[in-house]
């Protein structure tokens, strides 16, 4: 198997769907990858339902065999990576490397594939976690209030599949156990509650076994265990419960990736080696007890770490380190980006995507100083740029302070 993953690490720059221009697209843009992939005789391509706000979720068949897997994506809509994988994975199937055409049309054969790219496509359109009634689609499993929701149950209980893939993007600051590495993936056989153990939960922690070992070879030490409590308004526990073998993938960050092109083709990888495990039963050499040598994700990670800052206060010196993340709020229909101060104190069992030592920057805190971006890369650049750090002053005392969560502008 490890051959099999590297040729297709190998390969994966062919198949890259390239009209995707950063993390955000339009439901435009993905309905017009949809008319394209209609072409595709290879592809069955049906309006499985609308949203809320009616517009078209569309389900993509691959294959008529036997053995079905399940496969859905951007339930949230600002989790858009295994979206744009999904993409590379159908540009993939339907025109396979020379080597390879022998391995797909097998699965063709033994397997039957559906493919639900977005489907939460209102959510897409607001890039919100939320669809248009503000619903968490993830939360909504026993409820069913909104279409999406009810609509995905549908589908699995028509499909019943035999492995379902639950696709998403989780929180870019997760560190893979104690280690100081990203979590660029993650997994997680969905729990069920008491009942821990079933055989199809061990089932999805084997094949989740077989595709971290393949991820090993590529982003050594950057693949996490998702840690999760059963939640029955969630879809893949929920998936799990009734029987189904259910396993979560989770999108997360790599250093200089903001665009988490990384995890997107770490999801080609992962999920095409899935694929032919499931062909050919290799998942069954691994146990229960390898699954849980997968260290569980930590949050760990800043999006800034700035080293060992003089700071002052109550007539003392102190030595801080300060964690900086990015928020990301909407303008309209733009993405404005802000530093917040995450937190401050001896960080050194903490990681960053961006070191930086303390007195290489100068940041104002509040007042007109505020600053906001059109890029997250202009952040980085403006910090280089800067001098020292400072803080900012009580009048009434003349003590500096600093706070959790308060916004950062840069001068």
């Amino acid at each position: 198997m490890s051959g099999f993953s590297q040729q297709i690490a190998d390969c994966y720059a062919n198949y890259k769907e390239n009209s995707f221009q950063g993390r955000r697209f339009s439901y435009a843009f993905f309905s017009s990858l949809i008319s394209k992939l209609k072409k595709e005789l290879r592809l069955e391509i049906a309006e499985a339902g609308v949203s809320e706000e009616n517009r078209a979720i569309y389900q993509i068949k691959f294959g008529t065999g036997k053995t079905k897997l399940m496969l859905w994506s951007q339930m949230h809509g600002d989790e858009p990576t295994a979206t744009m994988a999904i993409f590379d994975l159908l540009n993939f199937l339907t025109n396979p490397p020379r080597t390879l055409v022998d391995t797909v049309l097998g699965w063709s054969q033994e397997f039957s594939i559906y493919f639900i790219p977005v489907l939460n496509p209102d959510g897409l359109t607001r890039f919100s976690r939320f669809n248009a009634l503000g619903i968490d689609l993830n939360r909504d499993a026993m409820a069913q209030q909104a279409k999406e929701s009810e609509l995905l149950w549908k589908l699995h209980s028509e499909i019943q599949p035999d492995f379902a893939f639950n696709l998403h993007d989780q929180d870019r600051f997760y560190s893979v156990g104690d280690s100081l590495n990203p979590a660029t993936i993650s997994f997680l056989a969905n729990p069920i509650g008491e009942l821990e153990k079933t055989p199809e939960r061990v089932k999805s922690m084997q094949l989740i076994c077989q595709m971290n070992v393949a991820l090993q070879k590529l982003i050594p030490n950057q693949v996490g265990r998702y840690v999760a409590d059963f939640d029955p308004t969630s879809f893949g526990d929920s998936f799990q419960k009734v029987g189904k073998c259910t396993l979560l993938i989770e999108s997360g960050a790599s250093k200089n990736d903001w665009d988490r092109n990384v995890a997107r083709k770490m999801n080609f990888v992962a999920i095409l080696v899935a694929f032919e495990s499931i062909r050919t039963k290799s998942y069954e050499v691994f146990s229960e007890s390898d699954y849980h040598q997968t260290p569980q994700n930590k949050s760990r990670m800043f999006d800034f770490l700035i080293r060992k800052v003089k700071f002052k206060a109550f007539d003392k010196e102190f030595e801080l380190d300060l964690g900086l993340n990015i928020l990301e709020n909407m303008d309209g229909n733009k993405p404005r980006y802000r530093l917040v101060l995450e937190n401050f104190g001896d960080l050194q069992n903490n990681d960053t995507f961006h070191d930086l030592k303390g007195g290489s920057v100068s940041l104002r805190i509040e007042g007109n100083g505020m600053m906001d971006f059109e890029n997250p890369d202009e952040i980085d650049e403006m910090l280089k740029a800067v001098e020292i750090l400072t803080a900012v002053s009580d009048d009434e005392n003349n003590t500096a302070y600093l706070y959790r969560g308060m916004e950062i502008g840069i001068y």
